[in-house]
Formats: structure tokens, sequence, C-alpha cells
């Protein structure tokens, strides 16, 4: 099952959010309504590395609504262990896009599709 939302405690306050594969939903049902024509642009994402993390920059863009909006992420090249993370690359670019969509979801709407993928059991606690 995917899960579609996330929540884990951050210093005694629970953050609840939607999961890549939630945002890109989201995007997908307010495309399907008639609400945006919201995606990824064709810009080429902006890659900065360092010896210790990548950081990707991508936009998103509605076609329909206008305006854009810019998601990134910086992703360390090991975990916290010492040991190297062979998939930050992706990681970051998947959590850059992710940013990026998730500005152009109002907030009403992400209400809406959290509350709904809590109800059909898509949701998932993270420690």
């Amino acid at each position: 099952m995917q899960e579609y939302v996330y929540s884990f405690k951050d210093r005694g306050v629970i953050v609840t959010g939607l999961s890549l594969v939630g945002v890109r939903e989201t995007v997908r049902e307010m495309n399907k309504r008639g609400f945006a024509r919201t995606g990824i642009s064709d810009k080429a994402p902006i890659i900065n590395e360092t010896e210790d993390y990548i950081e990707i920059q991508t936009y998103a863009k509605d076609e329909l609504n206008g305006g854009g909006y810019w998601g990134i992420k910086r992703q360390n090249k090991k975990f916290g262990t010492g040991t190297v993370n062979r998939f930050c690359m992706e990681q970051a670019l998947s959590k850059a896009q992710r940013n990026a969509l998730r500005g152009l979801i109002p907030e009403p709407f992400v209400k809406e599709m959290i509350a709904t993928y809590l109800g059909e059991g898509k949701g998932k606690n993270v420690t």
C-alpha cells in the first residue's frame, strides 16, 4: 500500500503532511477536478554538491492559474552512522519535487486530502 500521509513527533509536537506519493496524488486530483494544471517544469534542476551533501532545487508551475514554486532539498551523503547513502541524489530530487509541488497546493485542499487519506488508512507514523 502506498503511504500518502506521514506523521511524526518533533519536540513533542505531532507533524503531519503529505508524502511524495500523497503530493503527486493530490496534484493529480486537483488537475483532474480542473482546479489546476500543475506539474514539474521542464527547467533542469539546479544541483549543488559538497563533500557532505547534495542540494537540489526544482520548479513546479501551474499553467492554469499561473505562478510557480521552487522546491529545495539538501540530502546528506552519509547516514548518521557514517554509512554512505547511495541514493542521496534520488532522495534529494524526489523531496525537492515534493516541496515544489506542495507549494502550489492550497491549504484547504491539503487538509481535505489528508483527512481522506487517513480515513482510507493510507497514513504512516514515522519515528
